[in-house]
């Protein structure tokens, strides 16, 4: 894939005009470059540089990517003035804030200079809806299978289907690879066409996922993928700008949540790791809720709590680990008293 091309198209819009908006901005500007192309572009997304919410704000600076495949830089000076042609038109709202020069990117490039290429752990922000459906249990356990396999899908939407052997590479790359969705949201837009009276939806799951590499490597073997990922966006649905993300360096949470007091008391354990155990072991909260505000003495319950949290939040972990050991010492005195806890000889 390092020899895949695309254009890019780099354009803010600034809505002038808003005053009964209730729709998504990314509806918005999906309908605005659509009317603009009036079919004449060829294959093409775009990518929202943030995370817009509902509904459309006036006097405000809209940005995306627009992206073509294997397409030339030539076409970027026409597509930059078919949208000026359209917004020309007073009933558009918008006009364009900025339009940066077409430029031709190549996948090898960010392959040789990402950054992350050395971490056992990274964010991925999720910009915009990434559509998933779970056959059971909880619809936001993504799992590092399906993420793969729907950056896959969409490099072949892109650029045609990749080799037989390329989907058992990746599934070997992601072999071990932890994904950890408990930041993420379900969002839920839909928007009445005026052009064919149908509804369009606009669904899916936005904010910040870990992926962990396995105890002992690095992410390297996965970034390539990733790297295209966040510029090309995730999934096989192209419109609305849906399943972008951005790839950053990791920020431990759970550590920044719970010990933003010191010492952590038995609510705010509850308040941090209640949710993602919640999702991932109902039964191991539903037991610990029983206990508040003592610890449950069932060791099963330490091992859930430890594997709902990425191993990078090492004060986290720390502080599970002493209050297990402890309550294996001493069943019968289960309250939380932190500011004994001791990790290695040393206060944690």
């Amino acid at each position: 894939m390092a020899s895949k091309t695309w254009l890019e198209c780099t354009v803010s819009f600034r809505n002038i005009r808003a005053k009964q908006a209730r729709e998504h901005p990314l509806f918005i500007l999906d309908a605005l470059c659509k009317y603009a192309a009036n079919g004449s572009w060829p294959l093409w997304l775009f990518r929202p540089h943030a995370h817009y919410t509902a509904p459309i704000a006036q006097d405000s600076v809209y940005t995306i990517t627009l992206i073509f495949p294997e397409s030339p830089t030539s076409l970027g000076n026409s597509v930059v003035s078919s949208l000026m042609d359209w917004l020309k038109h007073p009933w558009t709202n918008f006009q364009i804030e900025e339009a940066a020069s077409p430029s031709l990117q190549c996948a090898a490039d960010f392959f040789d200079q990402n950054t992350l290429s050395e971490s056992q752990a990274l964010t991925l922000q999720i910009l915009s809806p990434l559509p998933y459906k779970a056959e059971t249990g909880w619809k936001g356990t993504i799992t590092p299978t399906w993420f793969s396999t729907q950056l896959l899908r969409r490099m072949e939407r892109l650029f045609g289907p990749a080799p037989e052997e390329c989907s058992a590479e990746i599934g070997e790359r992601w072999q071990g690879v932890r994904l950890y969705p408990w930041f993420l949201s379900y969002e839920e837009h839909h928007h009445k066409a005026r052009s064919t009276q149908g509804v369009r939806y606009l669904n899916g799951f936005t904010g910040d996922a870990t992926l962990e590499a396995p105890c002992g490597k690095t992410l390297t073997d996965i970034l390539p993928l990733l790297a295209l990922g966040s510029k090309l966006n995730v999934g096989s649905r192209l419109s609305a700008g849906q399943g972008a993300f951005r790839l950053l360096p990791y920020t431990a949470q759970f550590d920044a949540l719970l010990f933003s007091q010191e010492p952590p008391t038995p609510s705010l354990l509850h308040t941090v790791l209640g949710p993602p155990l919640k999702k991932a072991d109902p039964a191991s909260e539903l037991l610990w809720q029983k206990t508040l505000p003592a610890m449950p003495e069932d060791p099963a319950f330490f091992a859930a709590a430890l594997a709902c949290v990425p191993t990078c939040n090492q004060r986290t972990h720390a502080y599970l680990r002493y209050l297990q050991n402890k309550t294996s010492q001493n069943p019968h005195c289960t309250t939380v008293a932190s500011d004994e806890a001791v990790e290695g000889g040393k206060k944690i």
